[in-house]
């Protein structure tokens, strides 16, 4: 299954040691072409919709409002964003030599969403800004609202640091979002990056856009995944899935066990499930289930046993 590729051998979950943690300079590569196999497992229309090298596969939203969401590509970056986010803050010089080129070059913009999180996070470090300054000077990024959060954090930010040719460029790129006529949003994110600038160093043109934004209220970005969790998602929480759904089951059963069903039924339950997948997942599935079954009918046997010898759940084995 893949949570034996994912989370036991990638992340090392469990107990176990983690490939990505322990060979990053190996593995890393891997990971980055399982996530972008996965993804094409689970939209295999998504090339359809590429633009200028990035795809727009309309669920980086979802990636950040839950991180518990069971896709096994959201799994799979979501190993790749804690590991690489530790590497960052442990040998930032291997981070930018070997995993920095790996997120520049993929096409998914959940990745690049990822990266960018990562760097705005640690902005403070001249070398993780200098990474961000290349991100801002990047026109294809601002063509998608789904990295806009990052984009405008990081120009209000690193506005003051920016070089007149780096402004320059930044404005540009902003301007260059009008041009796609069928996004409806670009109009309005380019008037919210634009109030996030000093206006004394805008042009007429920007400073008319910026005034009106400004005028009809302006309000900091606020993360992804905070903003779309709003009145329709459950309280955030970081714990896995699968983790929570095995909480609070009896000793007696086993939580590796638990957690394969687990995984096995968010699979299976879909109703466009195909018969590959099917017989893929499902012997790997029948096994925890009819332990876990097994398991049931003891209980109730030994609990009818109790009562017949007058034993309460609570007296001590007979």
């Amino acid at each position: 299954m893949d949570h034996h590729a994912i989370e036991w051998s990638l992340e090392g979950k469990d107990g176990r040691r983690s490939l990505l943690r322990e060979f990053p300079k190996a593995f890393m590569p891997v990971a980055f072409m399982l996530a972008e196999a996965l993804q094409n497992r689970e939209h295999p229309t998504r090339y359809e919709r590429t633009e200028q090298g990035l795809i727009d596969d309309y669920s980086t939203s979802m990636f950040w409002s839950d991180p518990r969401y069971p896709n096994a590509s959201y799994r799979c970056i979501r190993a790749i964003q804690k590991h690489a986010g530790e590497l960052a803050d442990s040998d930032n010089i291997l981070f930018f030599s070997d995993v920095r080129p790996l997120f520049r070059a993929s096409p998914s913009l959940i990745i690049q969403s990822v990266y960018l999180d990562i760097l705005v996070d640690r902005m403070k470090g001249s070398t993780f800004r200098d990474a961000l300054i290349e991100c801002l000077l990047d026109e294809r990024l601002y063509r998608f609202s789904s990295v806009t959060y990052w984009l405008e954090i990081s120009v209000s930010s690193l506005w003051n640091i920016l070089s007149q040719e780096q402004r320059a460029t930044v404005l540009h790129n902003i301007d260059a979002m009008v041009v796609d006529e069928t996004d409806e949003s670009a109009v309005f994110r380019r008037s919210r990056f634009l109030a996030a600038l000093p206006l004394a160093e805008l042009s007429s043109v920007h400073q008319t856009i910026a005034a009106a934004r400004l005028a009809e209220g302006f309000t900091p970005p606020r993360h992804p995944k905070e903003r779309f969790r709003d009145g329709v998602a459950p309280p955030w929480s970081e714990m896995d899935y699968d983790e929570e759904r095995i909480q609070d089951w009896p000793e007696t059963f086993e939580k590796e066990r638990l957690r394969i069903l687990s995984q096995a039924l968010r699979v299976l339950s879909p109703p466009e499930v195909t018969t590959e997948v099917i017989e893929r997942e499902l012997p790997q599935a029948l096994a925890p289930r009819c332990y876990c079954c097994r398991l049931s009918l003891h209980s109730l046997q030994c609990s009818t046993i109790r009562k017949g010898f007058g034993f309460s759940m609570h007296s001590k084995p007979f």
